[in-house]
């Protein structure tokens, strides 16, 4: 989605500071994330406070910035708002034990996968769930359906991104989009996903160790829209049957 005419640069600059202290995955200085941001300290350190006076961040002895007590807030209300994670798991705990394969949930943001959900059948959930580090859309099943559901201009600039061919990148997700799934057969394991939600909220991925993309095809693709069928179900339900939260418990700066 494309930025409004006059877009507010000091909440996303706020948002892309709050990102990189989270992603960072250990306490980081002012001047650290600065440097990493490519941005002016004195910018950088007004807006870390300001989201430690809010409470969206806090700081060690060593005056390194973590996460504070409202991340942990909002990450808790996605988690019961979205109903993503907690519909999905049910749905591929029995998909991983039904085809013997390793099963991925993920959502697109920013040219990357973000993995809600990452493991085998073998895997316990504190391993499986938000453990897996980002990953190039481009070079991955789920990045490529995701994708495939986007706008021209959209491919251009993963394309651009993620430092790949336009033309061959729009073929195949082109091709992505027509089928209704996408293969990565260039990793092992090889991996093969679809799209999850109405509308699209995230993909679903199942990943075997198979020489061929028709095999991913002919034994995983059924089982797999299978799966995505059902969650898109429960997340119908979900959003039938949340209430509402009240503004005033999202208030954590008074």
């Amino acid at each position: 989605m494309a930025l409004p005419a006059q877009p507010n640069r000091s909440l996303i600059d706020g948002l892309q500071c709050l990102y990189h202290v989270l992603g960072s995955g250990n306490p980081i200085g002012s001047r650290e994330l600065a440097r990493s941001m490519g941005e002016e300290h004195t910018r950088i350190n007004r807006l870390l406070k300001t989201l430690c006076a809010m409470e969206y961040l806090q700081q060690d002895e060593q005056k390194r910035y973590l996460p504070g007590a409202a991340v942990h807030l909002l990450s808790a209300l996605t988690i019961q708002g979205s109903g993503l994670l907690t519909k999905a798991l049910p749905v591929i705990e029995t998909l991983m034990q039904e085809t013997g394969c390793a099963a991925a949930l993920g959502v697109l943001w920013n040219q990357q996968v973000c993995y809600l959900f990452h493991g085998t059948p073998q895997s316990s959930l504190n391993i499986a769930i938000g453990r897996h580090v980002p990953f190039t859309a481009t070079n991955s099943s789920i990045g490529k359906i995701l994708l495939s559901q986007k706008c021209a201009d959209d491919w251009k600039s993963a394309a651009a991104a993620c430092g790949v061919d336009p033309l061959s990148l729009q073929r195949d997700l082109q091709n992505c989009a027509n089928e209704g799934y996408a293969i990565d057969d260039m990793s092992r394991p090889g991996s093969i996903a679809v799209c999850v939600g109405c509308p699209i909220v995230a993909g679903l991925a199942l990943m075997q160790g198979v020489d061929k993309p028709e095999i991913l095809v002919k034994k995983f693709l059924s089982p797999l829209q299978d799966a995505a069928v059902q969650i898109t179900e429960k997340l119908q339900e979900h959003d039938k049957q949340t209430p509402a939260v009240p503004a005033k418990q999202l208030n954590t700066h008074q």
